[in-house]
């Protein structure tokens, strides 16, 4: 079954170049033969099984959504090439590093909600500022 998507063999190139891979590379890692991926990037028809194959590609999995759906979601290091440049200041980041700069905990990846532990270190020192307020005046009388 081949599949049609607009624009998808422009975004695979634009992700392929990002990540610094040439067409043959991309070709010899996934097995597609190279003609085939030449033709894909060119006219962006492909099976499901070749756009398998090449978004699970290392450092290709971060365009899944871009590529098919035209999607970003940064926070869950699904990005564009925009964004990878942006994020990678022009150098090519591991998956862990971009999951780092998007702000998720590299081991779990799960999103980490930065307002959730700003309110926890709020209440914390609000109900720990009467104790220290008492204790320096406690030491200066």
């Amino acid at each position: 079954m081949m599949v049609d998507l607009d624009d998808f063999g422009k975004k695979i190139q634009q992700a392929r170049k990002m990540e610094g891979y040439t067409q043959e590379e991309i070709a010899t890692i996934t097995g597609i033969p190279y003609s085939t991926y030449k033709f894909l990037e060119q006219r962006g028809q492909a099976s499901i099984e070749n756009i398998r194959l090449i978004l699970n590609t290392p450092r290709m999995k971060r365009y899944t959504l871009w590529s098919i759906l035209g999607e970003v979601i940064p926070s869950a290091g699904q990005v564009n090439p925009e964004i990878m440049k942006h994020l990678g200041k022009g150098k090519q980041l591991s998956d862990e590093a971009l999951m780092a700069l998007c702000e998720t905990e590299q081991v779990t990846q799960q999103l980490l909600d930065l307002g959730l532990i700003q309110d926890e270190l709020v209440n914390k020192l609000q109900a720990e500022l009467p104790n220290l307020v008492t204790s320096v005046l406690d030491k200066y009388r």
